[in-house]
């Protein structure tokens, strides 16, 4: 299944959004943002207790706000669906 992810960060040549994520079928909320962390994103967005990081400041799936999402984390995702993430602006690096 094809998932958009949009955002407000934008890492050239790792995270330049919107991102266009083939994901197995049974991929869920928290499934997306572990692959993000991992491969995309130098920063974890979920914590060791399985919460959003409080780096994520709003997210929305197809518009609707992520915390009024009765399954949360474990929100089922469905091929086309867009995910929106607002990411504090954190300083990645200086030199």
């Amino acid at each position: 299944m094809n998932v958009i992810v949009e955002s407000n960060l934008c890492i050239q040549n790792r995270f330049e959004p919107p991102l266009s994520l083939e994901l197995p079928e049974s991929s869920r909320i928290k499934d997306i943002l572990l692959y993000l962390s991992g491969r995309h994103i130098p920063m974890n967005l979920i914590t060791p207790a399985c919460a959003l990081n409080e780096d994520i400041d709003a997210m929305s799936i197809n518009g609707e706000d992520f915390f009024r999402l009765k399954q949360g984390l474990d929100t089922p995702l469905n091929d086309g669906d867009r995910i929106q993430l607002q990411l504090q602006n954190v300083q990645l690096g200086g030199g």
